[in-house]
């Protein structure tokens, strides 16, 4: 298991071979200067919300991978209007639990505004519990503290990856 911080809230995963990508700002991120998107090959892209410093890259990238966006439902919505083909989207919400090849992933609340880049509405923005090879990983993506928050303690997370910082927990 490997993750690569890109800047911003973008971070890849690799999970032995199957590669994740959450929140793709890459082209406009200071932080990824040196990073060519092209060269980015994700198997998923996750979404936390619509906001452009989170989706910059989206098309880009799914259209050079071929990856599966998973996002929440008004999210992925804008994810088709990108040209993203309808097998290419899965749209889940709050609470819901994708089972995907590498463990599962769980879409959690977050507290922020979520709008697309073209001024619809992105629905809640999200963040994620990975459940892979018995680790807990959350993204919070673009989160303010929240109560919320208190309910993963019980999770025993081993990765906590916020906006601001990233907080290692002994994942090995």
């Amino acid at each position: 298991m490997k993750a690569t911080y890109y800047g911003q809230s973008c971070v890849e995963f690799d999970f032995d071979g199957t590669k994740v990508l959450l929140d793709p700002f890459i082209t406009y991120n200071p932080l990824a200067k040196a990073i060519d998107v092209n060269a980015i090959k994700p198997d998923y892209i996750f979404l936390s919300h619509g906001h452009q410093d989170h989706v910059a890259d989206m098309a880009t990238i799914q259209k050079n991978s071929d990856a599966t966006v998973l996002a929440i439902v008004e999210t992925a919505a804008w994810v088709r209007r990108q040209g993203v083909p309808d097998d290419k989207v899965v749209e889940f919400n709050l609470g819901g639990t994708i089972q995907l090849p590498f463990g599962t992933v769980k879409m959690v609340y977050a507290a922020h505004t979520n709008s697309t880049p073209d001024g619809q509405y992105g629905g809640f923005p999200v963040g994620f519990v990975f459940n892979v090879q018995g680790k807990k990983i959350y993204f919070a993506g673009d989160t303010a503290l929240t109560m919320e928050m208190k309910l993963l303690a019980d999770l025993k997370l081993d990765w906590a990856f916020t906006y601001w910082w990233i907080l290692y927990n002994g994942c090995r």
